[in-house]
């Protein structure tokens, strides 16, 4: 029999799935700003798109930590 979860517990669970989205869209995004910088050979576009990347995972990674260690912060 399923156990019960809090909601608190369901709450955690939905925002680091939340967050696995987003950071999934960063990078999907990131690659396709960069692939289609490649093609055209603007530097300035493929840099945006590597900032996109390196936002995304940066991002991804300070959610995921605070998650971890119980620090839920709302946003002002």
């Amino acid at each position: 029999m399923a156990e019960k979860q809090s909601s608190q517990k369901l709450a955690i669970m939905r925002t680091a799935l939340a967050n696995q989205r987003t950071y999934l869209a960063y990078t999907r995004t990131g690659f396709a700003v960069v692939a289609l910088a490649t093609k055209y050979k603007s530097l300035i576009v493929i840099l945006v798109g590597m900032l996109l990347i390196t936002l995304g995972v940066y991002q991804y990674y300070t959610i995921a930590v605070d998650l971890e260690n119980n620090l839920h912060r709302l946003p002002n």
